[in-house]
């Protein structure tokens, strides 16, 4: 084998068979427990800031998910074996980044959303990567 070929071809280090629909178990397992950190993360907002804090983190939060979900599809797409131009790639990359970014702009300079709850919000999907892993590496 090719030193340069793509170390996933190699045995044992294959990447799991795309799926058709959707995104992956793995990736929608870390969406459903964002989903479930989110509530007392709303919580924490509410306590912290009140009703705009926990509007904040749910704003956040929906966002996260949503920026994770798209992200999912994009690796989909990529490993799913058919050939996508580096540019076209570049370019959904930059769409989704381009969009995260209108929306949090609009989300704090025009609806004024209390900006540490959205903060709390966006962080959720990350706390979810984690605890994933812990509970992967625990279980």
């Amino acid at each position: 084998m090719d030193e340069h070929e793509n170390a996933a071809a190699r045995p044992g280090e294959a990447l799991p068979p795309p799926t058709s629909q959707g995104i992956p178990p793995g990736a929608r397992r870390i969406a459903a427990l964002a989903g479930l950190l989110l509530v007392p993360t709303i919580v924490g907002g509410f306590q912290l800031s009140g009703v705009p804090g926990a509007v904040g983190v749910v704003a956040g939060g929906l966002l996260a998910l949503a920026n994770f979900w798209v992200l999912a599809r994009i690796v989909v797409k990529l490993t799913s074996g058919e050939e996508v131009p580096p540019a076209i790639l570049i370019g959904r990359l930059f769409a989704k980044f381009a969009g995260l970014a209108a929306v949090l702009g609009v989300l704090v300079l025009v609806v004024e959303v209390d900006p540490i709850g959205l903060l709390l919000g966006l962080s959720v999907v990350v706390a979810a990567v984690i605890a994933a892993s812990v509970l992967s590496w625990v279980l």
